[in-house]
C-alpha cells in the first residue's frame, strides 16, 4: 500500500525542492491580498517557479476552475509544477506547459514531466507576496535575509528587522552617503 501524504508534508517537500534548485527566496502558503496563495513559490533571481501541491484528484480538478488558472497571465510563476503523490495524476492530464513532480513512498521528489514553457506571470501579485513576506519577518531577521534600506528622512542605512528603541536613536546620528 502506498504512503498517504498530507498537504502540509507536500508543501514542505516543495519548498525543499525549490531550495535545492538554487531559488534564493522560497515562500510557502503565505496568504496575502495578492489573490493567489501559492503552495510554494521560489525566486532564483531571474525567474520564479510555482509549485501547487495536490493530494487528491478532486483537488487537482478544482484547481482548473480558479481564475488565475483559467487566465494563465493572472497566475504566479514563470514556470509551474504540480507536486503529487506518485501516480495521482498522469502527465497527459497536466495543463499545457505545466510540469509534474511526484513524491514516492520514501518522500523522494522526482520530476517526471518538466515544465514546458515560460508563462506570462502576474508580476504585481508576486511583488505583493514578496512585500508581505518582508513585512512578516519579525523581531529576529532570519539567517540569509538582509535588506539594506536608504531613506530620505534619515539618510542612513538600515537592516531589515526590528531594532530596540535605544539603537534607533543612535542609528539616526550615523550618516552614510552613496
Amino acid at each position: 500500500m502506498s504512503r498517504v501524504f498530507t498537504h502540509a508534508e507536500l508543501v514542505a517537500l516543495a519548498g525543499q525542492w525549490l531550495e535545492r534548485r538554487k531559488h534564493v527566496v522560497v515562500i510557502t502558503e503565505l496568504c496575502t491580498a495578492a489573490g493567489e496563495t501559492p503552495d510554494a513559490l521560489g525566486f532564483d533571481g531571474a525567474s520564479s517557479t510555482l509549485i501547487e501541491c495536490k493530494v487528491s484528484r478532486s483537488d487537482f480538478a478544482a484547481d482548473a476552475h480558479k481564475y488565475f488558472r483559467r487566465d494563465a497571465w493572472r497566475g504566479m510563476g514563470q514556470t509551474r509544477y504540480y507536486m503529487t503523490p506518485k501516480g495521482l495524476i498522469k502527465p497527459s492530464e497536466l495543463p499545457t506547459g505545466w510540469g509534474l513532480i511526484e513524491i514516492g513512498d520514501t518522500g523522494r521528489a522526482t520530476c517526471v514531466h518538466t515544465a514546458g514553457q515560460y508563462f506570462e506571470k502576474n508580476a504585481n501579485a508576486e511583488i505583493k507576496l514578496l512585500l508581505s513576506a518582508i513585512r512578516r519577518i519579525g523581531q529576529v531577521t532570519p539567517a540569509g535575509i538582509s535588506v539594506k534600506c536608504y531613506t530620505m528622512q534619515t539618510q542612513c542605512n538600515a537592516t531589515l528587522g526590528i531594532t530596540p528603541e535605544e539603537e534607533i536613536s543612535h542609528a539616526n546620528t550615523e550618516v552614510s552617503t552613496f
